[in-house]
């Protein structure tokens, strides 16, 4: 087992993304992702969206989704194989050797974990270069769990913004334009009554 220490940048701060690096990092990929290509997609997917009276439609979602994996997540799937066969190795070795509790600290390519495992259960977490945690494992509490790291919280907040200014301009829209069907050009409406 190839263990090693945590990136030097690793700290409480970093683990949850607050550190300064972690924060101009995580703006400088939300400017390099929030392109005008994408922004116009939220907008016409906003207005359908007002059209239709549904606010942040499930295609929204999964399209919205879909970029953020491919532009802004970082790799998890590669990191969290890895530490769930080293998991494996910790309970074995747990087993085997008697141990209680066994608690390592390894580096996986750019990436660090922390194992702990016991024979009660095993936990992990799974740190990106800058020390930021990006997804942790609790043989307890149902398995992985991705942590949305600072860029990707940013990148929502930026997507919904959009999407949210777009959505209220569009129903806006559809507002005047039902008034001026309903009232003719006079601005009042008249009614022929014979008696």
């Amino acid at each position: 087992m190839n263990i090693a220490l945590f990136p030097s940048g690793y700290t409480e701060a970093a683990k949850w993304g607050h550190t300064p690096q972690i924060q101009a990092s995580a703006n400088a990929k939300v400017k390099e992702a929030l392109t005008d290509r994408f922004v116009r997609q939220v907008e016409d997917y906003a207005k359908k969206d007002a059209q239709k009276g549904e606010y942040m439609s499930s295609a929204y979602i999964h399209m919205q989704n879909t970029y953020i994996a491919q532009h802004v997540s970082p790799d998890r799937s590669g990191p969290m194989a890895q530490t769930s066969a080293t998991l494996q190795d910790a309970l074995r070795d747990v087993i085997e050797d008697g141990n209680k509790f066994l608690d390592l600290l390894f580096r996986q390519g750019d990436h660090s974990a922390r194992v702990q495992a016991s024979v009660q259960g095993q936990t992990a977490e799974i740190y990106s270069p800058e020390g930021e945690m990006i997804a942790g494992y609790n043989s307890l509490g149902g398995g992985w769990t991705v942590v949305q790291t600072k860029a990707e919280t940013k990148f929502h907040g930026a997507a919904a913004q959009v999407y949210a200014q777009a959505f209220r301009e569009a129903r806006s829209q559809l507002r005047e334009e039902a008034q001026a069907v309903s009232q003719p050009e006079g601005g009042f409406a008249s009614v022929d009554i014979k008696a």
